[in-house]
């Protein structure tokens, strides 16, 4: 059987980027992985409107559907929109690499980049009920459907 070789998506919010929080993010990512990943992309972007609803339809937790319309179509109607780094990365199982070192949206994990970074509130049995700042947003882990999610995201 070949290597399985994935693309995964890490998006660093604006707020982490303002806070510079990039490098210690981007140091964790290739530290926190077990086989290594190629950054085969990176680049600054502004996500539209219609891009953040139709992502905001795929979340299954409410609190990231929340920070998400929150941050990214509510406060964002000025002249300059929020922007946010993309990191594009490829390798072999890259995606659940990224999901490990990332962490999960709906509690805290020790030695993640969201358990380390990211701001939240969380209730009394500490499930995150509030983000005011995720740090990163990933592909898969925190979509409907997500392929091979370990995590819940409901």
């Amino acid at each position: 059987m070949g290597v399985k070789e994935e693309l995964a998506l890490v998006l660093i919010t604006e707020k982490s980027l303002e806070k510079s929080l990039t490098g210690s993010i981007i140091k964790e990512i290739f530290s926190g992985g077990v086989k290594p990943l190629e950054l085969i992309e990176v680049r600054m972007f502004a996500p539209s409107e219609k891009l953040i609803k139709e992502y905001i339809e795929l979340i299954i937790q409410r609190s990231f559907r929340e920070y998400l319309y929150r941050e990214y179509i509510a406060k964002n109607k000025g002249p300059i929109k929020k922007r946010m780094m993309l990191l594009l990365l490829r390798g072999e199982d890259a995606i659940s690499q990224i999901r490990g070192v990332v962490g999960p949206i709906s509690h805290r994990i020790d030695g993640t980049i969201r358990n380390s970074f990211a701001e939240f509130e969380e209730d009394e049995d500490g499930k995150i009920v509030r983000f005011i700042d995720p740090a990163v947003i990933i592909n898969h882990s925190e979509v409907r459907g997500g392929k091979g999610s370990n995590y819940p995201v409901g």
